[in-house]
């Protein structure tokens, strides 16, 4: 019997592990170095430190279905976005296992990017063909511009795959499955900025100005959250 026992707890220790297992499918690194988000597949979603080789940091909610994109806030190192095939955009905080901010868009959503021109701005492009572009300083809960993106080609159903902001100009990139590429420019009253160009930007502006709109209860209590806190603190004071 004891034999039969300790075969079941192999069994169950292996499917376990298996469970852990998924197929990655985005990654991108913070603005201090330190600290990667993973998304997968499967909808998992975790963050890795450098200082702790593969060992897990933070386990996420996540999403429900594969996720496309993840990208972390270069104004906000703690700050990140996802976009996934279960219609959601979600904001995420580090302290928070849960998504700070949640849009459903009701299509499969294949690009989400931050704007380089505020901490509150970013777009995103979806299976219907919307692009759609949100500012949480402007309204927390609906797009204030969007944009169904029209092709004069036999291909008129192609999906949206990617986007793109440009680093300097008011501009936006947008990809589709056939790989045709669209510009689109944004108008004036779409790329309110705290400064009079991207160059004269203050990150501790954009920082506080972001902080404002994200509300949550901390949840994550790993004590290796710490990793990476002193060097943003030490980047912000720099920038004073």
């Amino acid at each position: 019997d004891e034999e039969d026992l300790d075969g079941e707890d192999d069994d169950d220790d292996d499917a376990e592990a298996n469970a852990e297992l998924a197929g990655g499918t985005c990654f991108d690194v913070n603005s201090g170095g330190d600290l990667y988000v993973c998304g997968t597949d499967e909808g998992a979603l975790r963050i890795y430190a450098k200082h702790f080789d593969t060992e897990c940091l933070e386990k996420f909610e996540g999403h429900h279905h594969h996720i496309y994109k993840c990208q972390w806030n270069k104004f906000h190192s703690s700050v990140f976005l996802t976009c996934s095939e279960d219609w959601h955009v979600k904001i995420w905080h580090t302290d928070c296992t849960q998504p700070v901010m949640s849009y459903n868009v009701g299509k499969s959503v294949g690009d989400v990017q931050w704007a380089p021109y505020s901490s509150t701005v970013f777009a995103c492009v979806s299976n219907d063909n919307y692009l759609r572009l949100y500012d949480l300083a402007t309204d927390k809960h609906e797009p204030i511009g969007e944009q169904q993106v029209l092709r004069k080609t036999k291909h008129k159903n192609a999906k949206l795959t990617h986007l793109a902001f440009n680093p300097r100009d008011p501009v936006i990139l947008v990809g589709d499955e056939r790989g045709v590429v669209q510009i689109f420019k944004l108008s004036p009253n779409l790329r309110n900025i705290s400064a009079s160009s991207i160059d004269k930007l203050v990150d501790r502006v954009e920082y506080d100005k972001l902080s404002k709109y994200l509300i949550f209860k901390k949840t994550n209590k790993h004590r290796k959250r710490d990793v990476g806190r002193k060097k943003k603190e030490m980047k912000l004071k720099a920038t004073e």
